[in-house]
């Protein structure tokens, strides 16, 4: 199993070495001079990055759906399809393509019930750019997802806390 992995991050570290990326970093020219890169060495995430991660994402899920999908972009996903790949319920993955069509980021395949990855043209690069940081830092990225599910958890969590002197 760790050969394997082993196997696929060299892979994936090749593709990112290319100036023509393959699977899910496809279309995606590596500049090793660009500023995104040599932020994402340094192990922080852009600030396009996080903005879009903390106000578009709500879970990993999430992400990895529309990652999915911008993998194979001319190919109408059903949900049944998404879910074998994500390993989560059909019913999950139906929910989870629904809210990313609604947020202008797939569009609906020609048969019912299926999606294509198509993001509005002002969330192209940025989706780009997250798939390129979720590469190079996979924990930073899920992370940052994860936070804002712990804040709202906090928040949540504070509002039944007695308060001193009222």
């Amino acid at each position: 199993m760790r050969a394997a992995l082993g196997a696929r991050v060299a892979q994936a570290d090749e593709e990112l070495e290319g100036s023509q990326g393959g699977g899910a970093l496809s279309g995606i020219a590596v500049c090793h001079n660009c500023p995104l890169q040599s932020v994402m060495a340094e192990g922080t995430i852009p600030e396009d990055v996080r903005r879009f991660l903390l106000l578009s994402i709500p879970t990993v899920a999430h992400l990895e759906a529309m990652l999915l999908l911008r993998s194979a972009p001319s190919h109408a996903w059903p949900a049944q399809s998404a879910a074998a790949r994500l390993y989560i319920s059909e019913r999950i993955a139906a929910d989870l393509l629904g809210e990313l069509h609604s947020a202008g980021i797939l569009a609906a395949g020609e048969e019912p019930g299926t999606y294509r990855f198509a993001p509005a043209p002002e969330l192209a690069t940025v989706i780009d750019n997250v798939a390129l940081a979720y590469a190079r830092d996979l924990v930073g990225v899920t992370d940052l997802i994860h936070s804002r599910t712990g804040r709202k958890a906090q928040i949540f969590a504070d509002a039944f806390k007695i308060r001193g002197g009222s």
